[in-house]
């Protein structure tokens, strides 16, 4: 009787387990690189995603990313009184889609939804350069 009351806790917890959602789906995707096209909607952009030899050429992977009026938006600039106590490190303000255009650095936050993702954060990178 024993042996069947655990074997029965056993299964509940495994089943229990098995139904929680993975770690990455339930915190999403991170993608960071360059704007090829954004049309209000949809973004596109050029992902390289880690280096991991650097003799290889990086492969640039497009990911479709839609922003939808639910995605927080916010620029990085480089400050000298970033909240994380450190000189020079970025600062996050909230910001206007508006000013997203082609070529600009962005990092996204996204939920997978088919072959795209639905953004939730999306931080314009300003530097030097932009």
């Amino acid at each position: 009787m024993a042996r069947h009351v655990a074997t029965a806790l056993a299964l509940t917890a495994l089943t229990s387990l098995l139904a929680m959602p993975s770690p990455a789906h339930a915190q999403g995707m991170r993608y960071a690189g360059t704007v090829r096209s954004f049309d209000g909607t949809v973004l596109v952009l050029d992902d390289v995603g880690p280096r991991r030899d650097k003799h290889l050429e990086v492969p640039v992977t497009a990911r479709t990313i839609v922003v939808t009026p639910r995605t927080e938006v916010f620029e990085a600039i480089r400050a000298e009184d970033a909240q994380s106590g450190f000189p020079g490190d970025f600062r996050e303000t909230p910001a206007d889609i508006g000013g997203l255009e082609a070529g600009a650095f962005v990092s996204v936050s996204c939920h997978p939804e088919g072959t795209r993702c639905r953004a939730m954060k999306l931080t314009i990178v300003r530097t030097a350069r932009s």
